[in-house]
């Protein structure tokens, strides 16, 4: 196997992001759903979709690959979830990476730009959610100097599941 490569992700790779995000999101989540309930969530992560997110010019999205398959991806864009920030903040939208590459420092350069870029876009904090029982996720992003700030609601097709807020400051 080649190196992994991290880099924007262009209008061309929405068909493997949109692949790759269905993929890792049912092996890591889909045993907590309905079937109806993960259909009608993925149904908004099409190629389509993907497209108009990469076009969308206030998402940043980097992709990491590995021999032209992608193995990761991180999205950043405007705060969405419900907190009020003391100043200018983005959110982490999507931090995903494929299980046979966890541990092998892709989340960790993912999550390097994501924080380089939150900075260079003037945030002086950063949001993400994170499921609830998800302590590896919730393991890494403190070891990023995030911190549990409260729950909130996270739906997926009609049900309803609770995540965690984290924020961390990058001043």
């Amino acid at each position: 196997m080649n190196a992994i490569i991290d880099r924007p992700a262009t209008e061309s790779d929405a068909p493997a992001l949109a692949a790759f995000f269905a993929e890792t999101f049912h092996e890591t989540f889909g045993h907590l759903y309905q079937p109806a309930d993960l259909a009608a969530f993925l149904a908004d992560q099409t190629a389509r979709d993907w497209q108009d997110q990469l076009r969308d010019e206030t998402l940043s999205i980097r992709v990491a690959t590995q021999d032209e398959t992608v193995v990761g991806f991180a999205k950043l864009g405007p705060l969405k979830l419900p907190v009020t920030p003391d100043g200018p903040a983005l959110e982490i939208r999507q931090l995903y990476v494929a299980p046979h590459v966890r541990g092998s420092g892709v989340a960790a350069t993912l999550m390097h730009w994501l924080i380089d870029e939150a900075r260079t876009q003037g945030a002086a904090t950063v949001y993400l959610s994170v499921y609830t029982d998800n302590k590896r996720a919730q393991a890494f992003y403190t070891r990023f100097g995030f911190v549990d700030i409260g729950p909130c609601t996270f739906m997926v097709g009609t049900q309803a599941d609770e995540d965690r807020i984290m924020r961390a400051s990058l001043t």
